[in-house]
């Protein structure tokens, strides 16, 4: 599926496009390129098909989702710190790389805000119920 398409099948009118890159995603010995996309309530992790199409996946709820920067705990070390972080949801845990410090630290910035804020706004209404 091509870049529009792709993004327009996740698009409504309360959800926005944050931020999105390549990374390299390694769970133990295996080692994936993805491309992810961070959405303001979902994060979507993409196979890179030829010429720019994308499949997808992995979709998951900010609020499902955790981040760490432990890196070299999860993954030994001979993983860059400064251009990695750890990723997961219930099933998986993966070490994000990416190739530029500047792109790593601006996805983890909207990332960990973006999840607080989730997290947060999710929370509030529990606890409004109780």
């Amino acid at each position: 599926m091509d870049t529009c398409a792709f993004l327009s099948s996740f698009m409504c009118p309360n959800r926005t496009l944050l931020i999105d890159g390549r990374v390299e995603l390694k769970r133990g010995r295996k080692r994936q390129e993805r491309h992810l996309f961070l959405f303001n309530d979902l994060f979507v992790v993409a196979q890179i098909k030829y010429n720019n199409n994308f499949k997808m996946k992995n979709k998951i709820k900010l609020s499902d989702m955790w981040t760490a920067s432990c890196v070299s705990e999860a993954e030994g070390d001979n993983t860059d710190s400064m251009k990695s972080f750890v990723l997961g949801w219930p099933t998986v845990n993966f070490v994000a790389t990416f190739s530029l410090t500047m792109k790593q630290c601006s996805m983890k910035r909207h990332y960990l805000r973006t999840c607080c804020i989730v997290k947060w706004e999710h929370y509030s209404k529990d606890i409004g119920n109780i």
